[in-house]
């Protein structure tokens, strides 16, 4: 009887054209996953301050979705869109460049000619959405609800200084650990920064290096114009991630154990036949012994 009532009723052309539906539709689809900092960022304006002696009371926020790396701008309520363009270029552009997408909250300010216009010129796509949507811009509003509880603890007292306490805000914000990447925004920026002009090392024992020796290790004339590395040497063991210990000759008088930095795989050469011609020590009157 149930299942023919429910039949009915499903079927019932007035229900269905009368009656609004509690049943949502469609699963939230995540975001995709930045690779890089600032490649993906969402914007945001967070209202509901006080004037302040400057004028402000309102506050933009910048969220890097890789690094959750945050940029407070503070600004006015009735800031236009070009006025926000200016703010962006000024406090994230000049630092971070163009990202290639942005997430933001439909507010009207973005929907003038010029953001359009602009991010057209840069080859930036803008992806709406709707405010407190958690599909897409929930980071955001965590930042902005985070940021209001920052702010009244700062500045409870002293209620129209807000926009004097943001970079210590800012400061806090990106020193701290963030639960989902467990680094701070900060460490994640840096080191995807660092890591972007460098590659891993894919030296193992037995293989034979050149080793780099700093002008400092060196003495005689003409230093400056002696070789920079020598070799080759074999490894002997590897000692953590990134240094190696080495098959040092005992007059050099050398701590063995060598950083990465300092090495670069030995490759025979192919125009000697004699393996010795490519065999380049320095002697002990090059060296600067301690």
């Amino acid at each position: 009887m149930h299942l023919d009532v429910s039949g009915y009723i499903r079927g019932y052309v007035i229900c269905n054209t009368s009656k609004p539906s509690n049943r949502k539709l469609g699963l939230y689809l995540p975001l995709p996953v930045p690779t890089r900092p600032w490649e993906n960022i969402s914007m945001d304006f967070l209202g509901g301050l006080p004037k302040t002696k400057s004028g402000t009371d309102y506050l933009f926020v910048v969220v890097d979705r890789f690094s959750k790396m945050v940029i407070l701008i503070p600004c006015k309520k009735t800031i236009t869109g070009e006025g926000a363009a200016k703010l962006f270029f000024q406090h994230v552009w000049k630092y971070f460049g163009l990202p290639t997408s942005i997430i933001y909250d439909r507010d009207s300010r973005f929907l003038g000619h010029f953001w359009r216009s602009l991010w057209g010129m840069m080859d930036t796509r803008l992806k709406r959405s709707t405010a407190f949507h958690p599909q897409t811009d929930e980071q955001t509003e965590v930042v902005n609800r985070t940021m209001v509880h920052l702010l009244r603890g700062y500045n409870s007292k002293h209620p129209k200084t807000w926009d004097e306490s943001l970079p210590y805000l800012q400061f806090a914000f990106n020193r701290a650990i963030h639960g989902s990447t467990l680094k701070s925004p900060f460490e994640q920026w840096y080191k995807a920064r660092h890591d972007k002009h460098r590659v891993s090392c894919n030296f193992k024992e037995g293989d034979l290096v050149w080793l780099h020796l700093g002008k400092e290790r060196l003495t005689g004339e003409g230093k400056k114009l002696k070789p920079i590395r020598y070799g080759p040497i074999k490894i002997i063991k590897q000692i953590g991630d990134n240094a190696f210990q080495l098959e040092l000759p005992p007059y050099m008088h050398m701590y063995s154990v060598i950083n990465v930095e300092n090495l670069k795989l030995f490759e025979p050469s192919l125009l000697d036949d004699d393996p010795e011609e490519d065999t380049r020590l320095p002697s002990v009157d090059d060296l600067q012994i301690e």
